[in-house]
């Protein structure tokens, strides 16, 4: 019988090729989800990190003020002598020191402005900086007495274009049921620690940024400074609206991990936290390209060992080929001769 007058199809390694390529190609596609997978998890697991110490750092400055507030209040020598310049009943050295006390507070404590207002909201002592006219202290210090005890008075501006700055207020009196005599309001510059501290990242990044917000009726508002925004801060505001907004699902309530849009409209991984006792809510944010510029650069070696992987598997298929087809000619040589 005479053999064919061609090779076969060779199928069997057709076959061969098509199931190495797949796992090949199966393969690199379970590496790169398991490297962006674990890409994901460790930035998660990093802004998680990053916010929980900025909201411990937070509450520990905060319990600080609140402390101070309180050691002042406990100073009954000192509130006696207050007591009486704000009633005008205190000699020049007493009023003198009172000054000397009220200076050292700014000083030492970094308190950017201090006022010493009477029952209506009059300035009997001052030292640095002054927030807001009139009313506004008539306002301070009736909002203080009513409240009764210290008031941390939020971010705020007293206009638009005004410093944004914080007031720890005390209503002060001589025990804790008397009469309050008088208010001391401490102004706070957040740009002296506050901004500083939350403009801060642990370790390199180009888009890792911490920001502060809190609800404020239908908005959320920014508390802190804002890359690229001038006067940002307490002034720029989202409406509640946009659930697609990171500060947004922060200032409804939402903690832990999120992926959303920043205030830019980038997509980004975030971590939310509340700072406790405060409205305040705390989001440490990557943007989407910076998490996953690493796995794309890893992918793309990848592909490329891959498709090198399969070429590599392609030229042995032909080359058995090729010797299939020699053994073929061969034995039809042979076959012929005999």
């Amino acid at each position: 019988m005479r053999s064919s007058s061609s090779p076969r199809v060779p199928y069997q390694l057709l076959a061969l090729f098509v199931i190495l390529a797949t796992a090949i190609g199966v393969m690199a596609y379970w590496f790169h989800v398991e490297q962006k997978d674990t890409v994901e998890q460790n930035v998660r697991n990093q802004l998680l990190t990053v916010a929980d110490i900025k909201v411990k750092d937070l509450s520990m400055w905060r319990s600080t003020r609140l402390g101070e507030a309180r050691a002042i209040l406990a100073d009954r020598m000192t509130l006696t002598v207050i007591r009486r310049v704000l009633a005008g009943d205190a000699s020049a050295p007493e009023r003198a020191d009172v000054y000397a006390w009220i200076e050292a507070l700014s000083k030492d404590m970094r308190y950017v402005g201090v006022l010493l207002l009477d029952r209506q909201g009059k300035p009997v002592l001052s030292v640095g900086q002054r927030f807001g006219d009139d009313e506004h202290l008539r306002r301070i210090a009736e909002e203080t007495l009513q409240a009764g005890d210290v008031v941390l008075r939020d971010f705020h501006r007293d206009t638009r274009s005004g410093p944004v700055h914080l007031g720890l207020n005390l209503a002060l009196r001589l025990a804790p049921d008397g009469a309050a005599f008088g208010v001391l309001t401490l102004g706070i510059d957040p740009a002296t620690y506050l901004y500083p501290f939350l403009e801060t990242w642990p370790v390199p990044s180009a888009s890792g940024e911490t920001v502060l917000v809190r609800r404020d009726g239908d908005e959320a508002v920014f508390l802190s400074r804002l890359r690229g925004r001038e006067n940002s801060a307490a002034n720029f505001r989202v409406p509640m609206s946009r659930t697609d907004i990171a500060a947004v699902q922060a200032a409804g309530g939402k903690e832990g991990n999120i992926e959303a849009l920043d205030y830019q409209g980038m997509p980004v991984f975030a971590a939310v936290r509340r700072v406790p006792d405060t409205p305040w809510y705390l989001i440490a944010k990557m943007e989407e390209d910076e998490v996953e510029a690493p796995v794309r650069r890893r992918s793309l070696v990848l592909g490329l060992i891959a498709v090198s992987l399969i070429l590599v598997v392609g030229a042995v298929i032909a080359l058995l080929w090729r010797r299939q087809q020699l053994q073929f000619y061969r034995e039809r040589y042979e076959a012929e001769i005999e």
